[in-house]
């Protein structure tokens, strides 16, 4: 039965994939934080070589500069594979992002190689556009940095035995899956309206697993909120209570466009643990900075995969800022969509 932790729905419970392990491990942070600020300090100097331009007259001069620096490129871009590697296993695709940033820095160096110095002091078109372009990669790669200082080891340690997998099936048989954050000792549970519920009413059933267990328990809607995606499960038949969170920052004004956020949850069904005697379920961890945020949307640039529906949003401090419902591709990549969480306080 679907409620009995030891023999779950064997037609409900299923798929999902498997995604990459993650270890967010402190060694492996230092490596990318020195990466990236190598790779900074290397956009910063190709900044002021440009600035150079407008009072050095001499082609001599710059000639020697610009091996110069591409000579300081090639190394840094050897530097930045050998710590992109030694990543692929750490924060969800957040190596990736460092990636990216070597084929960028490989492109623009090559444009460097082939631009010869403005005449009369003036930047041409070229000049201002690639100026243009080392600001923007500036900014990307500062993002990166202060995605990486988050400390995730500590973060999931905290927050991971308050999220949940939830599984909804469906009127026509098919089951779909989010991630739900425990608000309440007697098995309350935070999601999205739509994770429970569709155009045609509630999901036929639901049923919760909880970060590092092998139980799943049957759970029931409580209530859906009428006017952004939020919605209140409850799992049944949980004796002597479970982890939830407390912490939680609704004051958005505390938090400036760029801060770094944490996501976890369950995308493609997480990720499977190591427990002989059930599968165990861990939470997938991702990184993310604010790039803007309202009474009823926070949005965030993600640097790892997408959170599933319902997944909480986490400041540096480890507190619950918003509830992930949605996503979107914008200029800098995958966007995020989140629920800001004081929209939870107004619980039907």
């Amino acid at each position: 039965a679907l409620g009995d932790p030891a023999s779950p729905h064997p037609d409900l419970i299923h798929g999902g994939g498997v995604t990459r392990r993650i270890k967010a491990a402190v060694a492996r942070q230092t490596v990318l934080l020195r990466a990236i600020t190598a790779a900074a300090v290397l956009l910063s100097v190709l900044v002021v070589v440009v600035n150079l331009w407008s009072t050095r007259g001499q082609r001599q001069a710059w000639s020697e500069e610009r091996d110069l620096l591409t000579s300081r490129v090639d190394s840094l871009l050897t530097a930045s594979e050998t710590s992109r590697l030694s990543l692929e296993t750490m924060v969800a695709n957040l190596a990736d992002s460092l990636g990216d940033a070597q084929v960028e820095v490989t492109t623009l160096r090559d444009r460097l190689a082939r631009v010869s110095p403005p005449a009369g002091g003036r930047d041409t078109d070229e000049v201002a556009e690639l100026r243009r372009q080392l600001q923007a990669a500036l900014v990307r790669l500062e993002r990166q940095q202060l995605a990486a200082s988050l400390d995730f080891e500590g973060i999931r340690r905290r927050t991971e035995p308050m999220v949940a997998m939830i599984w909804s099936e469906w009127g026509d048989g098919s089951v779909t899956t989010g991630t739900a954050l425990s608000v309440g000792r007697d098995g309350t549970l935070l999601t999205n309206r739509h994770v429970v519920t569709d155009g045609g009413g509630a999901a036929r059933r639901l049923a919760v697993q909880y970060a590092g267990s092998s139980q799943v328990w049957r759970a029931d809607v409580l209530g859906v909120h009428n006017g952004v995606d939020l919605a209140w499960a409850k799992a049944a038949g949980i004796q002597g209570g479970t982890p939830m969170m407390d912490r939680f920052n609704p004051r958005l004004d505390t938090l400036p466009i760029g801060s770094p956020v944490a996501i976890l949850g369950f995308p493609l069904g997480g990720q499977p643990g190591t427990d002989a005697a059930g599968e165990r379920r861990r939470a997938v961890i991702s990184a993310g900075v604010l790039v803007g945020h309202d009474a009823s949307e926070i949005r965030i640039q993600g640097y790892g995969a997408a959170g599933a529906s319902g997944s909480p949003v986490m400041d540096r401090d480890g507190q619950v800022i918003g509830i992930v419902y949605g996503g979107a591709t914008g200029s800098g990549g995958e966007v995020l969509l989140a629920v800001p969480i004081a929209r939870a306080g107004e619980r039907p």
